[in-house]
C-alpha cells in the first residue's frame, strides 16, 4: 500500500541520515556575561577528548549526542547547552554559558568567580571578565557558605555582589571592588572617581545601599564627583563625607 511504502522510504531515509558523516562542527555562544569563561575550541575539545576521534568524518550513528550534552553540564562555565544535527548534516552545539557576578581573591592567593548561585567556576586562560572583585580577608571556598547561620566574609561579599547586579542602573556600574580588612569591615571601590565608600560592618546592609543610593543620585551631582576623597556609611540615616584636601 501507499502508507507502508511512504513508511518503508521514511525508515530508509533516516537509516541513511545516520550512516552520513559530519560535515562540520559549529558553536553556538550565547551574549552574555559569561564572555570570554570559555572558547568555542575548549567546547569542541571537551567532547572531541571523550569520543577519541576527531567528530568531523564520524558516522551520526557514532555520536551519542545525549553523552556529549551531559559532558558539557558537567563542566561549571556552561549553564545549559544543547546538540542536534541540522539538515546539512553538522553538529550545532547551542551553548549559554554560566554568569558570573563576582571574582574573589582571597589572601591565601585563591581566585576563582561566583555565579548567581553562589557556585564556584575556576578563573579562565581566555581572560578576565568585567565583575567586582572581592579582596583582602575572605576565607577559602566551602560549597556550604551560603548555609551556614553565621555569615561569613565570603558569605557578606556574595551577598553585596549579588545586591550589585540586581540594580544594573545604578549600583552595578557604581562598585568595582569590595575589600574586607582584618577588623571585617567593608570598602566599596568605585569604577569612576577616586573616592573610597567605607561600608563599614556587615549590618543594616540594605539601609546602607539606600543612603548609598539617594546620596549618588541627590546629593553628590551638587556637591560635585571629585569633592570626596570617602564616603562613610556606618553612622546611622547619614553618608558622611570626607573632603579632600
Amino acid at each position: 500500500s501507499l502508507l507502508s511504502l511512504i513508511t518503508t522510504a521514511l525508515v530508509f531515509s533516516v537509516i541513511e541520515k545516520r550512516e552520513s558523516a559530519i560535515r562540520g562542527v559549529y558553536v553556538k555562544l550565547d551574549k552574555s556575561q559569561g564572555k570570554g569563561l570559555i572558547s568555542k575550541k575548549e567546547i569542541v575539545n571537551l567532547i572531541s577528548d571523550e569520543l577519541g576521534f576527531p567528530i568531523k568524518g564520524s558516522k551520526i550513528a557514532e555520536l551519542p549526542l545525549d553523552q556529549f550534552e551531559n559532558i558539557l553540564k558537567r563542566d561549571n562555565r556552561i549553564h545549559e547547552c544543547e546538540i542536534y544535527i541540522d539538515k546539512l548534516n553538522r553538529m550545532i552545539i547551542s551553548v549559554h554559558r554560566t554568569e558570573p557576578i563576582l571574582r574573589v581573591e582571597n589572601k591565601r592567593g585563591e581566585g576563582y568567580y561566583l555565579d548567581q548561585g553562589g557556585e564556584r567556576i575556576d578563573l579562565s586562560n581566555e581572560g578576565s571578565i568585567r565583575v567586582p572583585i572581592a579582596t583582602g580577608h575572605i576565607e577559602n571556598f566551602s560549597m556550604s557558605f551560603l548555609k551556614t547561620k553565621e555569615k561569613s566574609s565570603l558569605y557578606q561579599v556574595f551577598d553585596i555582589a549579588k545586591r550589585l547586579h540586581e540594580d544594573p542602573q545604578f549600583l552595578s556600574p557604581l562598585v568595582e571592588q569590595i575589600n574586607i580588612d582584618e577588623n571585617g569591615k567593608i570598602v566599596l571601590v568605585p569604577k569612576v572617581g577616586r573616592e573610597k565608600i567605607v561600608f563599614g560592618l556587615y549590618e543594616n546592609v540594605e539601609n546602607k545601599f539606600y543612603r548609598l543610593s539617594e546620596f549618588y543620585r541627590r546629593g553628590l551631582p551638587k556637591e560635585g564627583w571629585n569633592k570626596y576623597e570617602t564616603l562613610t556609611l556606618e553612622y546611622k540615616d547619614m553618608v558622611v563625607g570626607q573632603k579632600k584636601i
